[in-house]
């Protein structure tokens, strides 16, 4: 079974919500897992940035797959009532298919365990010129990077399946101007949250979220 998405989920947690979640931990990921559609473990952790962030990593089949899981009863009686007790803001959400590099890069789970380091980036970009010459470009340009690395193995970039939402023109309901921008998602893998460089700077683009974690797999392994 390959895998054709990776689901990240930013989660922003109210004033001692933490430990709800981690009280509930078990249950909320069981739900995912029984599905039989997202893969054998979920990585979870906060961001050294800020720890009141939680991001949450599964990889599915498919994204109907998890759109499924989410209207399903366990996931209305067993998840969404600790979600909307514990977050103080509606959750950033991307699906992305990712690109593996290196002969020894495991393709059956090319996010989770793809760096197969202690600490991972995540960054999510937006391209700010989505003509098809500057997305070709910028796919070069992550090719090009992943290809400088000693270990093309611990970098993983796609093109996730969500655009962002740009507001061109403030305006009353309905009479804003918005422009939807493809938007990307990059992992990095390193042994000490230190060895990380000043984050990715590439043309044509602008950083939405970056952050480096060191992830909690479950169930534990």
């Amino acid at each position: 079974m390959s895998v054709a998405t990776t689901e990240i989920s930013i989660l922003k947690l109210r004033d001692g919500a933490k430990k709800t979640v981690e009280a509930n931990t078990s249950t909320m990921m069981d739900v995912l897992l029984a599905t039989g559609n997202a893969q054998d473990s979920i990585h979870y952790g906060s961001p050294l940035e800020d720890p009141t962030l939680l991001l949450v990593f599964v990889d599915w089949n498919k994204k109907s797959d998890h759109d499924a899981c989410s209207e399903s009863d366990d996931f209305v009686n067993k998840v969404v009532p600790v979600l909307q007790a514990s977050l103080g803001a509606a959750p950033a959400i991307t699906h992305t298919p990712f690109k593996s590099g290196g002969a020894t890069a495991n393709t059956k789970r090319p996010a989770l365990d793809a760096t197969g380091k202690l600490y991972t980036r995540v960054t999510i970009l937006r391209i700010v010129d989505d003509s098809p010459d500057k997305v070709r470009n910028l796919e070069n340009d992550l090719e090009e990077a992943m290809s400088r690395i000693k270990e093309p193995e611990t970098f993983r970039w796609g093109q996730s399946e969500e655009e962002f939402k740009e507001v061109t023109r403030e305006g009353d309901e309905g009479d804003e101007e918005i422009v939807w921008r493809k938007q990307f998602a990059v992992l990095e893998g390193k042994n000490t949250a230190e060895a990380f460089d000043g984050g990715i700077q590439l043309d044509n683009t602008q950083v939405l979220h970056s952050f480096v974690v060191k992830l909690t797999t479950y169930p534990s392994k």
